[in-house]
């Protein structure tokens, strides 16, 4: 028998090792932003900061390589547009409910300081009907959710309507990423 896959949902992981001294130098500048900014967006608890100027200095070395990795994605890509992007700090029991970001093309993580047991990101299957078919979702799928463990320098980027959650920080140490949201031109 023949078996075709369609719909299949791509999310792009890339370990940028090269980015240890960014990442120390980037949790100094986080604590300053701390005293100035909270937004509320998808966290419980925690800190979200407002929206970031993708052009600061604290923030080009990491947007020029986000963009070199969307390149990679499809060799007919024109123009990688960083929209948005802001930087999400979770203590010990915080965690960030199921959303997505919209109408955007691509939306992404880079994880800066990543303790043990700081809680994963959790992507849902984007088909509805295919989640309320437990025939196809437990024997097919292996369920509706897919658990990515966050590491210092991972970068993921993925489909922006495809619905996530972060799990519970259960370590005493804070994890700090950087999300953003992209428009792709081909």
């Amino acid at each position: 028998m023949e078996i075709d896959l369609h719909w299949a949902t791509p999310i792009f992981i890339s370990k940028l090792e090269e980015m240890k001294d960014y990442n120390n130098n980037f949790k100094k500048i986080v604590k300053e932003l701390i005293k100035n900014s909270n937004c509320k967006k998808s966290n419980v608890g925690g800190w979200q900061s407002d929206l970031q100027d993708i052009n600061s200095p604290h923030l080009c070395y990491l947007t020029d390589k986000i963009k070199k990795e969307c390149f990679k994605i499809n060799k007919n890509i024109k123009n990688v547009d960083i929209v948005q992007l802001w930087i999400n700090i979770n203590k010990k029991n915080n965690w960030n409910v199921i959303h997505q970001h919209g109408y955007n093309h691509i939306s992404g993580t880079y994880y800066v300081e990543v303790p043990i047991d700081s809680g994963n990101i959790v992507f849902r299957d984007p088909r509805p009907s295919a989640i309320a078919n437990p025939f196809f979702r437990n024997c097919f799928d292996r369920g509706d959710l897919r658990s990515y463990v966050p590491e210092e320098s991972l970068l993921l980027l993925f489909p922006s309507f495809l619905d996530h959650f972060v799990e519970p920080n259960m370590s005493e140490e804070n994890r700090t990423s950087i999300s953003f949201d992209i428009k792709i031109t081909c």
